[in-house]
C-alpha cells in the first residue's frame, strides 16, 4: 500500500495524526471519533514511508470495556484506579516522597497530595519523617495497604492472564520485558524533564 493509499479516506483530524509519524503524540477525542483508526493509520503510514520497521512496532490500546472491568474489580476491593496506582507503586518502592511518587505516576505533586491524605485517613499509607528534611515525608504502606495492593495486583494479573493467556510463554515474557523497558524509559525521561 502506498502512503497516499494509507491516508485516503481519513478526516482532517485523523489525517493530522496519521501523517505525522515522528515523535510521541497524544490523541484526545471522544468515543467513536476514530482515535484507533487514526493511530493504526499512523503506524501504517510510518511503515509505508520507511519511518518504522514493521518488526519494531508495538501498539497498545486499552478499551473502555477493559478499563471498566478493572475499575469494577478494584471497586470491589474498595479502591479507585488512582488509589491502586499509588498502592501498587509503593509495593515496588516504599519510602518515596510525594514528589518522587508523582514523577513515577506522571502526575503533579498537587494531584498526589489529596490522594495521599485520603489513603492516610483510610489507614492504607503512612507518612514517615525523613531525617534532616522537615518538609518531605517518606511514604510507606500499612499492612492493610499492602494487603489491598496485593489483592489489586492479583486482580490485574488475573485479567492480563485471561486476555493475554493464549500467547505462548516466550511471547508473554518478551511483551513484559518490552513494557518494563518502556516504563523505565518514560520514568527516566520524566525525571530529566
Amino acid at each position: 500500500m502506498t502512503p497516499d493509499e494509507v491516508l485516503a479516506g481519513l478526516d482532517p483530524e485523523q489525517l493530522q495524526v496519521a501523517s505525522n509519524p515522528i515523535g510521541p503524540m497524544c490523541v484526545l477525542a471522544g468515543a467513536g471519533t476514530g482515535k484507533t483508526r487514526a493511530i493504526t493509520h499512523r503506524i501504517a503510514y510510518g511503515v509505508s514511508t520507511g519511518v518504522y520497521q514493521p518488526t519494531n512496532v508495538l501498539a497498545v490500546t486499552f478499551t473502555t470495556r477493559a478499563a471498566g472491568e478493572m475499575r469494577a474489580r478494584l471497586r470491589a476491593l474498595g479502591l479507585s484506579i488512582p488509589q491502586f496506582d499509588v498502592l501498587s507503586t509503593l509495593t515496588e518502592r516504599e519510602g518515596l516522597t510525594q514528589q518522587e511518587l508523582a514523577a513515577r505516576l506522571y502526575v503533579t505533586k498537587g494531584n498526589v497530595s489529596g490522594l495521599i491524605d485520603r489513603l492516610v485517613e483510610a489507614g492504607l499509607v503512612e507518612r514517615h519523617p525523613i531525617p534532616g528534611d522537615r518538609r518531605s515525608h517518606a511514604l510507606h504502606l500499612t499492612s492493610e495497604g499492602t494487603r489491598l495492593a496485593r489483592a489489586g495486583i492479583a486482580a490485574q494479573t488475573a485479567y492480563v492472564g485471561r486476555t493475554l493467556g493464549s500467547l505462548p510463554p516466550a511471547d508473554l515474557a518478551e511483551f513484559e520485558r518490552l513494557v518494563l523497558i518502556w516504563r523505565d524509559a518514560a520514568r527516566e525521561q520524566a525525571t530529566e524533564g
